[in-house]
């Protein structure tokens, strides 16, 4: 999982467990950003519905999304995090809850931005019913004051809107080419050209002729 964090998360969440005197702390609400279309969206329990259909199958999202996680190093040295190699992090922070108490492990909504998810086919952990957010009110957001996501965000947007040599793939080969779609738009955004690309991914990049004639951004 990719995330951006604002300048201040750090502070805003080591200063939540000073004030709550907690072992460690989690976001219960945070943003989402989709390299694929530069979309953001909002996730927070109250779009779960269809996720959760009792307490348990609640927490197991609210305690399960590792990176947001701050807690306090002795805690973690006492209980560590499981010997897995996926879905390590609900069970590590709800072991802590039921070690140390409710009161001890908390939650925190994110409602000023503090970070960005950032979402792409290739996912472990998809992120479902969650509501859009306007482009003017992404703008406000902490994690917007970045000078790294406003050029990423607007990288995106300007990439959305370029041809896509890959549409033209054979329907077979959509899975494939949609994950490559995201891993591509990610590189371009970071400035990458055509040649680094074809020689990391082994492929040829042959753009249609909207893009000949000027330099081709990937």
């Amino acid at each position: 999982t990719t995330t951006s964090y604002a300048a201040d998360y750090v502070e805003a969440m080591v200063g939540e467990m000073q004030a709550r005197g907690l072992h460690a702390v989690t976001l219960s609400s945070w943003f989402n950003y989709y390299v694929g279309t530069g979309v953001c969206t909002y996730s927070d329990p109250e779009s779960w519905d269809e996720w959760a259909s009792d307490d348990e199958d609640l927490d197991e999202i609210l305690y399960g999304y590792g990176f947001s996680y701050a807690h306090r190093r002795q805690v973690a040295l006492d209980q560590p995090y499981p010997d897995a190699a996926f879905a390590e992090d609900a069970p590590f922070l709800l072991g802590l809850r039921a070690a140390h108490g409710k009161a001890k492990v908390g939650l925190k909504q994110d409602t000023e931005g503090l970070c960005m998810h950032i979402m792409h086919r290739a996912n472990s952990a998809q992120v479902l019913g969650s509501r859009e957010v306007a482009k003017a009110a992404v703008q406000g957001l902490a994690v917007a004051r970045l000078r790294a996501f406003r050029a990423y965000d607007r990288r995106a947007a300007e990439l959305h809107a370029q041809c896509r040599w890959w549409s033209t793939w054979p329907a077979w080969a959509d899975p494939f080419s949609t994950v490559l779609a995201d891993v591509v738009g990610s590189l371009k955004a970071l400035h990458w050209d055509c040649q680094a690309a074809e020689k990391a991914f082994h492929f040829k990049c042959t753009p249609p002729a909207a893009c000949e004639g000027r330099t081709c951004s990937l």
